[in-house]
């Protein structure tokens, strides 16, 4: 499920001519069943989240323009979600970025998937196949409809309805911005999202790590995420490999980078893992 923004450009004199009046005769027409809609919403329970990962989220903002001073003005506070208590951001379907964004439910996936050999790229290609798939189902279900009619166009003439002879405009492109409007994000944009997300969490993260206890220790190098995922300066990478340090129980305990296979590179953080088993009363 990928939201992403379509934003607008507007005038600061551009609002509709009748939207108060509109707005007034909503408020009147609902007005009198305002009472009963609540009392109904607070007896209902909560509905779980029904969306997918081939549904579409539209996020749409606005920009007006001053022709005074030519200068354009957000239609929305950046800051404004930041400032909401956390019950309320909890339940805002997404996590938007500066003109994106993806659904809630796709960002708590991404940590177990990436976890899981499931790299941005795997990921991308999983959601290009979703979201094509559901466009052509719609695709098919738009012409065996008019198959459909055409098939029966005695029956819907009795109603009043229109003929064989009526015209269909042909179903939209997948990526037509006036008509499906398909998008699916990139794999950098989603590895900048998992990033971001994983900034947030690593004080948290490395609060767990530094509580833990250590019994037996076992250390190993890794050299695979050196070769994939390390960049290089003249075509040779900076580090030599990853220095992985767990307990007894898998938990690991201690990373870094080092460039050798020396031990002498984790003196410092031997010495610091220590003092934390000991501030810790284990």
């Amino acid at each position: 499920m990928i939201a992403f923004s379509n934003p607008t450009l507007g005038t600061l004199q551009d609002e509709p001519a009748g939207q108060q009046e509109q707005q007034q005769q909503l408020n009147n027409n609902t007005g009198s069943e305002s009472s009963l809609n609540h009392e109904q919403n607070n007896n209902q329970q909560e509905e779980p989240d029904d969306t997918t990962l081939d549904a579409l989220l539209l996020h749409t903002s606005r920009r007006y323009r001053c022709y005074k001073c030519k200068k354009t003005i957000n239609g929305h506070d950046s800051e404004l979600m930041d400032s909401l208590p956390y019950h309320i951001q909890s339940i805002f379907p997404a996590i938007l970025t500066h003109r994106g964004g993806i659904s809630r439910q796709l960002a708590d996936w991404l940590r177990p998937w990436f976890q899981n050999a499931m790299g941005p790229e795997r990921l991308h290609d999983l959601l290009q196949e979703l979201h094509h798939l559901r466009y052509s189902r719609l695709q098919l279900t738009y012409l065996t409809s008019i198959d459909h009619q055409q098939q029966h166009a005695s029956q819907f003439s009795f109603f009043g309805e229109s003929g064989v002879n009526q015209s269909h405009p042909p179903f939209s492109n997948f990526d037509d911005p006036l008509g499906c409007a398909g998008y699916v994000s990139s794999a950098t944009y989603l590895r900048m999202i998992y990033t971001a997300i994983m900034d947030q969490l690593r004080l948290f993260l490395d609060k767990v790590v530094i509580v833990l206890g250590v019994v037996v220790i076992k250390g190993d190098h890794t050299f695979k995420i050196i070769k994939h995922n390390m960049a290089k300066v003249g075509g040779e990478s900076t580090f030599y490999a990853l220095y992985t340090v767990s307990n007894e129980f898998e938990e690991i305990r201690l990373q870094q980078l080092v460039p050798t296979k020396k031990l002498a590179h984790s003196k410092t953080p031997f010495e610091q893992m220590l003092k934390s088993y000991h501030l810790y009363g284990h």
